[in-house]
Protein backbone atom coordinates (compact mmCIF):
# COMPACT_ATOMS: atom_id res chain seq x y z
CA UNK A 1 0.00 0.00 0.00
CA UNK A 2 1.88 3.05 -1.00
CA UNK A 3 1.57 6.11 1.73
CA UNK A 4 -1.06 8.96 0.67
CA UNK A 5 0.10 11.91 3.23
CA UNK A 6 0.02 15.16 2.43
CA UNK A 7 1.97 15.87 5.42
CA UNK A 8 5.60 14.47 6.06
CA UNK A 9 5.69 12.31 9.96
CA UNK A 10 8.66 12.02 12.34
CA UNK A 11 9.06 8.70 14.88
CA UNK A 12 9.69 11.03 18.18
CA UNK A 13 9.03 9.74 21.58
CA UNK A 14 7.40 11.75 24.10
CA UNK A 15 5.22 11.75 27.19
CA UNK A 16 1.60 13.28 26.25
CA UNK A 17 -1.24 14.29 28.30
CA UNK A 18 -4.57 14.12 26.94
CA UNK A 19 -7.73 15.76 28.64
CA UNK A 20 -11.12 14.35 27.11
CA UNK A 21 -14.36 16.08 28.81
CA UNK A 22 -13.47 14.89 32.57
CA UNK A 23 -10.76 12.45 31.89
CA UNK A 24 -6.94 12.85 32.12
CA UNK A 25 -4.89 10.57 30.27
CA UNK A 26 -1.45 9.23 29.72
CA UNK A 27 0.59 8.59 26.88
CA UNK A 28 3.63 8.19 24.97
CA UNK A 29 4.41 10.17 21.83
CA UNK A 30 4.45 7.85 18.20
CA UNK A 31 5.12 9.80 15.60
CA UNK A 32 3.97 13.35 14.80
CA UNK A 33 3.46 16.31 12.16
CA UNK A 34 2.32 19.29 11.78
CA UNK A 35 -1.14 18.31 11.45
CA UNK A 36 -1.67 15.52 13.74
CA UNK A 37 -0.07 12.93 16.22
CA UNK A 38 -0.26 9.13 16.60
CA UNK A 39 -0.26 8.01 20.57
CA UNK A 40 -0.34 5.14 22.27
CA UNK A 41 -2.64 5.73 25.31
CA UNK A 42 -1.98 4.24 28.65
CA UNK A 43 -5.37 3.76 29.90
CA UNK A 44 -7.00 2.12 26.45
CA UNK A 45 -10.81 2.23 25.78
CA UNK A 46 -11.78 5.34 27.93
CA UNK A 47 -10.95 7.87 24.70
CA UNK A 48 -13.24 7.19 21.53
CA UNK A 49 -13.20 7.94 17.58
CA UNK A 50 -15.15 11.02 16.93
CA UNK A 51 -14.17 13.15 20.33
CA UNK A 52 -12.06 16.01 21.12
CA UNK A 53 -9.18 16.63 23.19
CA UNK A 54 -6.55 18.65 24.67
CA UNK A 55 -3.09 17.49 23.90
CA UNK A 56 0.23 18.01 26.28
CA UNK A 57 3.25 16.82 24.27
CA UNK A 58 6.21 17.50 27.28
CA UNK A 59 9.54 17.41 24.77
CA UNK A 60 12.22 15.20 26.45
CA UNK A 61 15.46 17.11 28.08
CA UNK A 62 13.66 20.57 27.93
CA UNK A 63 10.92 22.71 29.40
CA UNK A 64 9.01 22.55 26.14
CA UNK A 65 5.47 21.52 26.11
CA UNK A 66 3.35 21.55 22.76
CA UNK A 67 -0.06 22.62 23.28
CA UNK A 68 -3.16 21.67 21.01
CA UNK A 69 -6.81 21.17 20.69
CA UNK A 70 -7.29 17.52 18.58
CA UNK A 71 -9.97 15.52 16.77
CA UNK A 72 -9.71 11.71 17.87
CA UNK A 73 -9.94 10.57 13.97
CA UNK A 74 -8.93 6.62 14.65
CA UNK A 75 -7.84 4.21 16.78
CA UNK A 76 -6.54 0.80 16.17
CA UNK A 77 -5.24 -1.11 20.25
CA UNK A 78 -3.90 1.12 22.40
CA UNK A 79 -2.93 4.05 19.60
CA UNK A 80 -5.04 6.61 18.72
CA UNK A 81 -4.63 8.99 15.87
CA UNK A 82 -5.33 12.94 16.47
CA UNK A 83 -5.68 15.55 13.57
CA UNK A 84 -4.97 19.12 15.34
CA UNK A 85 -7.84 21.87 14.95
CA UNK A 86 -6.12 24.48 17.18
CA UNK A 87 -2.60 24.92 18.20
CA UNK A 88 -0.83 28.08 19.33
CA UNK A 89 2.19 29.96 17.65
CA UNK A 90 4.40 29.56 20.52
CA UNK A 91 3.80 25.53 20.22
CA UNK A 92 3.76 25.66 15.91
CA UNK A 93 7.15 27.34 16.04
CA UNK A 94 8.39 24.46 18.30
CA UNK A 95 6.65 21.70 16.24
CA UNK A 96 8.11 23.10 13.23
CA UNK A 97 11.71 23.17 14.78
CA UNK A 98 11.70 20.02 15.50
CA UNK A 99 10.63 18.66 12.16
CA UNK A 100 13.31 20.60 10.66
CA UNK A 101 15.67 18.78 12.35
CA UNK A 102 14.51 15.33 12.22
CA UNK A 103 13.52 15.65 8.50
CA UNK A 104 16.94 18.05 7.14
CA UNK A 105 14.52 20.05 5.37
CA UNK A 106 12.93 23.21 6.25
CA UNK A 107 11.59 24.19 2.59
CA UNK A 108 9.51 20.75 3.12
CA UNK A 109 8.31 21.94 6.81
CA UNK A 110 8.06 25.24 5.08
CA UNK A 111 5.68 23.99 2.19
CA UNK A 112 3.52 22.10 4.77
CA UNK A 113 2.89 25.20 6.53
CA UNK A 114 1.78 27.68 3.23
CA UNK A 115 -0.46 24.83 2.38
CA UNK A 116 -1.92 24.71 6.30
CA UNK A 117 -2.07 28.79 6.25
CA UNK A 118 -4.20 28.69 2.60
CA UNK A 119 -6.36 26.40 4.41
CA UNK A 120 -7.30 28.48 7.04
Amino acid sequence: MSEQRRFKRINFQADVQITCEENILHGDLLDISLKGALISIREPGILQTGRQAGIRIYLPSSEITLTAEADVVHQRGKDYGFKFFKIDAESIGHLRRLLELNLGSSETVASELEFILKEG
